[in-house]
């Protein structure tokens, strides 16, 4: 009679991985079959799924046309509460970008004073009033400003107030360009002068907001113009005469030692020439000796046997 077949079941501890890996499969196939609920495009902008689906540990990104600003959560996750799945925050919003009206300026004014708000991009520009007195106010900065995506104005309001330069007088010279009596804001005048003399300083000159000439006046100085170079630190990228002559130098330097390298190889190559040419011919000498010794030794031979 057979011996009872005896039954090999595994014992617990191997049977506990294999089941929390089931579990913990099934509970994971569980959760990715939970979906977040449907949530539609914001009014003026987006929203983008990250992987194309509403399932369980995606995520959900807003975005706003030109012209609005979130407000609220760019991204949103679907999480699981309990056994729902359901998304981390409400979803955001979409605002109209505005800017409140821009500063008001002494002696000026600016277009759609009227409005009490302004949208993206908007734009205003100032004027100044007529002045009071014999000179005209002169608009400093600049004219045309427009509302911002961050809902401020591109840049400060200009300034209205007058600005007059003095009247500019150069000796030995004269004015080329710009001819007038009376200089105000961004007036430009061109200067040249008398034969005989040369310019010191910058030929052109501009009046700026303050008042004053940008650069200053030049100066029409006796006798014809220098012929070096000027320094560097007044107008750059021009290198100072001592430089110029510490090229030159460098420059013959380099040249002299190129010919003493090229001299020296010729004379290399010469006596290694002649060298070769005296072992040559001397090898030839040796050669022709011992085929005379060898005729020789050869002749007495056979005289020495006859």
């Amino acid at each position: 009679m057979a011996p009872p077949s005896r039954c090999e079941c595994p014992s617990p501890s191997r049977r506990f991985p294999g089941l929390l890996l089931a579990a913990l499969a099934l509970l994971l196939s569980s959760r990715s079959e939970k979906v977040c609920h449907y949530i539609p495009n914001p009014l003026h902008g987006q929203a983008i799924l990250a992987n194309g689906t509403y399932s369980f540990g995606n995520q959900l990104h807003f975005i706003c046309n030109d012209g609005y600003y979130l407000i609220g959560k760019e991204i949103l996750y679907c999480e699981l509460k309990g056994s729902e799945a359901v998304w981390s925050s409400k979803p955001p919003i979409c605002q109209k970008i505005l800017c409140k009206p821009p500063p008001k300026i002494s002696n000026g004014k600016h277009t759609f004073s009227e409005a009490d708000v302004f949208e993206y991009l908007d734009a205003v520009t100032y004027s100044c009033d007529p002045a009071p007195g014999p000179d005209p106010f002169s608009l400093v900065g600049e004219s045309t400003i427009y509302c911002r995506d961050n809902s401020v104005w591109s840049g400060d309001a200009p300034e209205c107030k007058v600005v007059k330069c003095q009247f500019p007088v150069i000796e030995n010279g004269r004015q080329i360009a710009g001819l007038g009596k009376k200089f105000y804001y961004k007036a430009t005048v061109i200067f040249e002068c008398y034969e005989g003399f040369h310019i010191v300083g910058s030929d052109t000159i501009v009046c700026n907001s303050n008042s004053t000439w940008d650069p200053p006046v030049p100066k029409c100085v006796k006798g014809p113009r220098p012929t070096y170079k000027p320094p560097v630190s007044r107008y750059p990228g021009y290198p100072n005469p001592d430089e110029g002559r510490l090229d030159s130098l460098d420059e013959w330097a380099i040249a002299l030692i190129v010919i003493a390298i090229l001299v020296a190889i010729a004379i290399i190559s010469v006596g290694l020439h002649r060298y070769l040419q005296r072992r040559k011919k001397k090898g030839k000498t040796d050669d022709t000796a011992e085929y005379a010794t060898y005729q020789s030794k050869s002749a007495t031979l056979a005289e020495q046997r006859s």
